[in-house]
């Protein structure tokens, strides 16, 4: 069971890591409501289960796993690096990089100043801590991390360059949080009207109706039923809008060049809903989110 097969991460039923006095094995599991790990070393006969009760994307269980490994000196874990040195910001700094950025396909991460200190927000949780160290650079907490925010010819946040033992990754802004819009008027009243038509077949499960203001991706996508967080939908008022031509974002194999930020009404709550646009002017994806 804990020999490598022929995916070079599994063995049978196990993830693995690592070789001989090293060899680790782990598997993770969620439900509704809990998640829960299991990671043990092979030849130390060390090990912990973690369970919770959230579905958290946080990575609060990797984090908890990691303490554990530290304190018993599991043969994996490497040496506790050094804290950053931090430099002052000012909270305007730090309030200027705030927003979501889209750290893989479908999959957005935010940025958000709290007490003066830069967070990662996963799922409405706080995550990391960020320290600042230079210009437009952080560091995460621990030291193994460090993130340069980007920008355009503008000064406009774009995006940011991740720096890690697995090397660079460049990672595209999708927007700001729905608080940094100012009310203003509607640009383009009937567009808006078109996208509440199309959020709410998507509530409903009659997508396939409007298939002429999709894009292909999308529609497969959402042909499968009610989409469960549309339901009951109401008040969709426009709230802003960005470009976002050029920055790799990437929906249901459609290329995002323009977000349109709307509020709405879900089941008595208020909601922002993004809407993720081609070149051509079709829904490619929708997020829903608290702000």
């Amino acid at each position: 069971m804990l020999s490598y097969q022929r995916n070079d991460r599994m063995g049978l039923g196990f993830f693995l890591k690592g070789n001989n006095i090293r060899l680790e094995f782990s598997h993770g599991g969620r439900d509704e409501g809990f998640d829960a790990s299991l990671s043990a070393t092979a030849r130390t006969q060390q090990g912990a289960v973690i369970m919770i009760n959230a579905n958290d994307n946080s990575g609060a269980v990797e984090r908890i796993r990691s303490v554990v490994a530290h304190l018993y000196g599991w043969p994996n874990e490497r040496a506790d690096p050094t804290a950053p040195r931090a430099v002052a910001v000012s909270a305007a700094q730090i309030d200027g990089v705030a927003g979501r950025y889209e750290v893989s396909n479908n999959q957005m991460m935010g940025f958000e100043r709290r007490d003066d200190r830069l967070l990662t927000i996963s799922d409405g949780r706080e995550d990391e801590e960020f320290v600042p160290v230079g210009q437009d650079e952080f560091t995460i907490a621990d030291g193994s991390v460090t993130i340069r925010f980007l920008r355009d010819s503008a000064g406009a946040p774009i995006g940011y360059e991740s720096r890690d033992l697995g090397g660079r990754r460049r990672i595209p802004r999708v927007g700001p949080f729905a608080t940094a819009f100012t009310a203003r008027r509607d640009p383009d009243a009937k567009r808006t009207a078109r996208f509440e038509t199309v959020l709410r077949a998507m509530a409903v499960g009659t997508v396939s109706t409007q298939s002429a203001l999709l894009a292909p991706g999308a529609l497969r996508n959402y042909s499968d039923g009610p989409v469960g967080d549309l339901v009951g939908i109401s008040n969709v008022r426009f709230l802003g809008e960005e470009s976002v031509s050029g920055r790799g974002i990437e929906r249901h194999q459609g290329t995002v060049t323009r977000i349109v930020y709307l509020t709405a009404t879900l089941g008595n709550n208020p909601r922002c809903i993004l809407i993720h646009l081609t070149s051509e002017g079709l829904i490619t994806d929708i997020d829903v989110v608290v702000r």
